[in-house]
């Protein structure tokens, strides 16, 4: 999930920024956050956009503070405050209540308090100290930029990055176009993917596979990016062999301090993950009981390692979004038939079971008034049970008219992930790329389930498994930065510079990135000829109308480029 920017003056090699006061003039503003505070605040800018305006994003980090409390009051008033013994004879709430509970809880009860209300204070005040930069961003959007928040809704982040582009030519400040703009703000996220990429990350987990859950991912935000980049990118002596050693054994540290913390606090970050996790469940749950444990979404390792290189979340969502039916229709072109034949009899006995039960109770008052058909047990419990029963089978029945055809329907998910590994070419129909594909698309609960293991696996990839990986983790840094004129230290990747790299992602990031910004051309001689090549395809493809998708159009220019090349 994206966060805020901080901005940050410390450690500039610039001189101090002029103080902001207000928007009345805007050239201390200009000299302070559009020359020396460049990075963050084009960061500040991407996050403005994507909450819509100040009120949302006032409003949806408020309501996320408000939510962590009532998880938290939650979990202790269920934990400490009910005499669950008490419950089968007695009818009311109050009568089944410890008193003084909260005075009286246990020592685990109030370190859990503790931590929690540590960790939410934190939060509050990083809120509040944020509240003047995003009124700041208001005025900027409304008086730099030309955009009133009521626009942001419904505008494409090009023309924002257009805006930026005028503005800056305007003030007479130093020019950027679309690609030093992306590579300012996902000068972090760069390096994220090409780690990802090149599976240079341990994230194997014991009978899952590899999980980035979200405690993972900050753990590796913390322990690596915190260390060796600051707020204007790569620090310099990362790229100085001479504190190579000293940065590796400091890396070293770092994860095994981490590893201790995790041991120490993993009781509570569990129970706060389990507890935020059942009722987001019992939320999901009262919608469509189905699609709370069969609804299927892309894990965090798939999302890292679907991503191209500059390209914004925004966009990264929207293309996901478009594959969703059709990597559920993909998974479904492979039912069990034993699995298939269980499902359909366990869905009509529990169906039977509940429309018997929901038929008697509207004419048997009794059965309203808290009959019990077993002991403790109303009909509504069971209507309740054999519902949630009947309704998880329906999920592991396909429909009849289903036709199989998985490598038409994976031909299009393919198409919206620009994921192509070379082992699944011609085996969409197998077996083995089903299963692949499935541990990046898993189910809900799956994901759940990942996110709980991987807080009682991550002290141990922390001091053990990570620590050996500090040395590779510089190396590749300092391998694939370099130092670009304008933007500074960026990974070689986000260039895009196709005369120095061949590489396919790193190709195909650039085509997508021309559609998304039509106005960006490439500097390099060799871009320019693959975009028109691109063009070429295109129409070509437009006059064929062939199966082949977009995706698989690029794949085989970038292929024939290549080979040109060699």
């Amino acid at each position: 999930m994206y966060q805020p920017p901080v901005i940050d003056d410390s450690d500039s090699d610039s001189e101090p920024p002029a103080s902001i006061t207000g928007f009345n003039d805007t050239e201390p503003f200009l000299e302070s956050n559009w020359k020396y505070d460049l990075d963050p605040w084009l960061q500040l800018i991407y996050f403005y956009y994507q909450q819509q305006g100040l009120t949302p994003l006032l409003l949806e980090q408020s309501l996320n503070l408000l939510s962590i409390l009532v998880v938290v009051f939650l979990t202790l008033f269920t934990s400490s405050c009910i005499d669950y013994a008490q419950i089968h004879t007695h009818k009311r709430l109050g009568d089944i209540l410890v008193d003084n509970c909260l005075q009286e809880m246990g020592l685990l009860s109030f370190l859990f308090l503790l931590v929690c209300g540590c960790y939410w204070t934190v939060q509050l005040y990083t809120f509040i100290v944020s509240i003047p930069k995003y009124y700041q961003m208001q005025q900027f959007y409304e008086q730099v930029l030309k955009i009133k928040d009521s626009d942001l809704e419904h505008m494409e982040w090009s023309k924002v990055v257009d805006a930026i582009v005028h503005s800056r030519q305007q003030q007479g400040l130093f020019p950027l176009d679309a690609i030093q703009i992306a590579n300012r703000i996902h000068r972090r996220d760069n390096y994220w993917i090409a780690m990802v990429s090149k599976d240079l990350l341990q994230l194997e987990i014991p009978f899952m596979g590899k999980v980035l859950s979200t405690l993972v991912e900050w753990s590796i935000e913390y322990c690596v990016f915190s260390l060796l980049f600051d707020a204007r990118g790569l620090k310099k002596r990362v790229l100085d062999p001479r504190y190579k050693q000293k940065l590796t054994e400091q890396l070293e540290q770092r994860f095994k301090a981490l590893g201790i913390a995790s041991l120490v606090l993993m009781p509570f970050t569990l129970v706060f993950m389990i507890a935020n996790s059942l009722f987001q469940f019992i939320h999901e749950y009262q919608k469509s009981p189905a699609n709370a444990i069969g609804f299927r979404n892309y894990s965090t390792f798939a999302l890292w390692l679907f991503r191209e290189y500059n390209e914004y979340p925004h966009f990264l969502r929207q293309r996901l979004n478009k594959s969703h039916p059709h990597a559920n229709q993909y998974l479904g072109q492979f039912p069990s038939r034993v699995l298939t034949l269980v499902a359909k009899t366990v869905g009509f006995i529990s169906g039977s079971i509940t429309g018997f039960l929901v038929v008697i109770t509207l004419f048997e008052e009794e059965l309203q008034q808290g009959f019990e058909i077993t002991p403790g047990r109303s009909a509504f419990f069971y209507i309740g049970l054999f519902g949630t029963i009947s309704a998880l089978s329906s999920n592991f029945v396909p429909l009849e008219t289903v036709v199989f055809e998985p490598v038409t329907i994976m031909t299009r998910v393919v198409e919206q992930t620009h994921y192509l590994p070379l082992e699944w070419k011609d085996k969409f129909h197998t077996n083995q790329v089903r299963d692949q594909f499935s541990a990046l698309f898993p189910q809900r609960l799956v994901l759940m389930i990942q996110e709980w293991i991987s807080c009682l696996y991550l002290p141990y990839l922390l001091y053990y498994r990570w620590p050996e990986q500090a040395g590779s983790v510089l190396e590749f840094l300092a391998q694939h930065t370099v130092n670009d004129p304008v933007n500074g230290p960026i990974v070689d990747y986000g260039l895009f510079d196709l005369e120095k790299i061949q590489e396919v992602k790193m190709t195909m990031s650039m085509a997508h990135f021309r559609n998304a910004h039509p106005n960006w051309q490439p500097q390099s001689v060799l871009g320019s000829q693959f975009l028109q090549r691109i063009r070429r395809v295109e129409e070509s493809k437009e006059s064929i109308r062939d199966e082949k998708g977009e995706f698989m159009h690029l794949l085989d220019a970038i292929t024939e480029m290549n080979q040109r090349r060699v």
